[in-house]
């Protein structure tokens, strides 16, 4: 079943996809010049549809997308 993403979200998972390295929500926030809230909240709902996954290290999560 196909995932609607959010027109205000896609960017978000359009410059996941783009990107080679996973990211943290600190990068996508000061990015896109959004609040880290924000960032959080697009990046564990691309999480929670099976679209990225997590990757920490140490207490740092990145995201990334799900091979």
């Amino acid at each position: 079943m196909p995932v609607s993403i959010d027109p205000k979200d896609e960017r978000i998972w359009q410059y996941l996809v783009d990107h080679k390295t996973p990211v943290t929500q600190e990068k996508m926030a000061k990015y896109f010049l959004i609040s880290k809230s924000h960032a959080n909240r697009a990046l564990n709902f691309f999480v929670e549809k099976g679209l990225a996954e997590i990757v920490k290290v140490g207490a740092t999560k990145f995201y990334r997308v799900k091979e």
